[in-house]
């Protein structure tokens, strides 16, 4: 960060210096460019209004409450991720703007007025990053220090993204646009997966980097008034969803769905078929565990494309993040027998000290992929009403059911003590009595303790269908918002693995009885969502 404010005060500085001899003004651009320019000086402010940054930074208060559920996606799918690309993806953009206008391919500004904005654009953003990081010292989920939040290479690559948007994006192609803003949201999950930030630090990061580049820009016009404009806006220098109706939208969505999961009836024990023993039988006896698992709210994160061959049919696509969190309930009075198995010899015999207090679960996480046909009805300029027809595949990550069981730490210490380091009915070695005596510290109090091996549901992939309608207000030239309300639909079937239950082998070591579960249950979801939207 030091670096980057570094290098925009010497741009200044020795473009400002030189910008009276190459800034030749009216020279270069069209005779009613004049009107232009003045038109630009008069509605600077608003113009310059920034509607899409603070769009992401909604979007990064949205999603901070699942910030968690969202890192554990990253150490699902890339645990071991490492990459130093982003601290080079961040200055791209800014690199192209200013290798095109070296090259000699002129973009909105002179030297001088370029040099101004972007060094304004850059300090404002070193200004609000390392205030808030500061400020708020928040961890990052590395662990390796405090100034996560906000996300300064994100920041920077949205500043660098929007500059390239605004010179040459706005002036020659939106496909400036698109390559610019891609690289900044590439960066952007770089960080997430290089474990450095969470979402939100990110989402914060964007909108701060585009709303420096809109004050940056607004007080650069403001100071050059009608000077340096070398390049005229597009030929269609107002938003017209008539004639543009292809996107590139990121966005965040929160939604609902069933209340709870198709659960199997699980027990603590059962007969060599798999069957719960019959009240009464003598050859064992059942208690159901009485499991339950409610969803909460989920959380989206979405990137979506679509082509529009003309003003009212598209084909495009959608890749999306969903974090939905799972609270577990089961059903204590049943009975259901926790069963105890440390690996030591007289494992039993601390039975009696141990109890299964409940269990406790964490979030499913989902990858959609998606793609269909897209249409839209241009109300006017401004708005227009979209639809979408999509099947793709669902990937759900694995997670855990946890038990949680409380333990008598003063009881279980004392019959220890009681026993006999010398007796081989429950010690393997003399030393082992100490060694059990050092692990009880391990526990503190004994309150809440996690067996996390003791439920697992494992990933699956189903189909998806996807439908949904969209509002889009187009606020300026190439930018919107969307308002998408969407219904998704899947049937997985999920697997649960339930270790409760063990033997002891040939050798006398315990093993493992694993139980294994089928359910499919039918998972509707029905989201509203905000994103940020380029046209092209």
């Amino acid at each position: 960060m030091k670096e980057w404010i570094l290098l925009v005060i010497y741009i200044v500085v020795w473009q400002t210096a030189n910008a009276t001899e190459r800034d030749t003004v009216f020279q270069m651009v069209e005779p009613d460019s004049v009107t232009l320019q003045k038109h630009i000086q008069e509605e600077s402010i608003k113009h310059n209004i920034p509607y899409m940054g603070l769009g992401f930074v909604a979007a990064g208060f949205m999603t901070g409450a699942q910030k968690h559920n969202f890192r554990h996606l990253r150490h699902y799918y890339q645990p071991n991720f490492k990459s130093k690309w982003d601290d080079y993806t961040q200055y791209t953009p800014l690199a192209a703007t200013w290798i095109l206008k070296s090259s000699g391919v002129e973009g909105r500004s002179s030297w001088g007025r370029l040099a101004v904005s972007n060094a304004l654009s850059g300090l404002t953003m070193a200004l609000l990053v390392n205030s808030l990081k500061h400020t708020t010292k928040e961890l990052r989920p590395d662990g390796t220090s405090y100034n996560s939040f906000p996300s300064g290479h994100t920041a920077t690559s949205f500043v660098c993204a929007t500059i390239l948007h605004r010179e040459y994006g706005m002036t020659r192609s939106p496909w400036y646009s698109i390559a610019g803003y891609s690289v900044a949201t590439a960066t952007g999950v770089f960080r997430i997966l290089n474990n450095r930030h969470w979402i939100n630090d990110v989402l914060v990061g964007a909108g701060i980097g585009i709303i420096s580049t809109d004050i940056g820009y607004l007080v650069g016009d403001l100071i050059f008034k009608h000077r340096g404009i070398k390049h005229s806006l597009l030929s269609r220098n107002m938003p017209n969803l008539l004639s543009q109706p292809s996107f590139l939208s990121v966005g965040v969505q929160m939604g609902i769905g069933p209340n709870s999961l198709n659960c199997p009836p699980i027990y603590d024990d059962y007969d060599e078929n798999m069957h719960p023993f019959a009240p009464g039988d003598e050859s064992g006896e059942s208690h159901p565990l009485g499991l339950q698992l409610y969803l909460g709210h989920s959380s989206s994160l979405n990137v979506e494309c679509a082509y529009f061959m003309n003003k009212y049919i598209g084909f495009g696509g959608r890749i999306r993040a969903t974090a939905i969190p799972v609270t577990a309930n089961v059903n204590l009075d049943n009975g259901f027998e926790y069963d105890v198995k440390t690996g030591q010899r007289g494992a039993n015999i601390i039975k009696d000290y141990i109890r299964f207090a409940g269990v406790e679960s964490n979030h499913i996480g989902m990858f959609d992929f998606n793609i269909g046909p897209y249409l839209a009805y241009p109300v006017n300029k401004h708005f227009g009403i979209g639809a979408k027809l999509l099947i793709g595949n669902r990937l759900t990550t694995d997670y855990r059911v946890d038990a949680i069981v409380d333990l008598d730490i003063n009881g279980i210490k004392q019959l220890i003590e009681s026993f006999n380091p010398n007796d081989k009915n429950i010690f393997e070695h003399p030393e082992e009595k100490q060694e059990l005596l050092n692990l009880l510290q391990r526990f503190g109090d004994g309150k809440g303790i996690h067996n996390k091996e003791f439920m697992s549901i494992k990933a699956n992939n189903s189909p998806v269908f996807s439908t949904g309608l969209s509002l889009t207000w187009a606020y300026k030239l190439g930018m919107a918002f969307r308002i998408n309300l969407d219904y998704d639909y899947s049937h997985p079937e999920y697997i649960y693995h339930l270790k409760n239950r063990w033997q002891e082998g040939p050798e006398g070591e315990i093993v493992d009885i694993v139980d294994t579960f089928r359910r499919s249950t039918s998972i509707n979801n029905l989201s509203l969502g905000l994103g940020m939207t380029l046209f092209f």
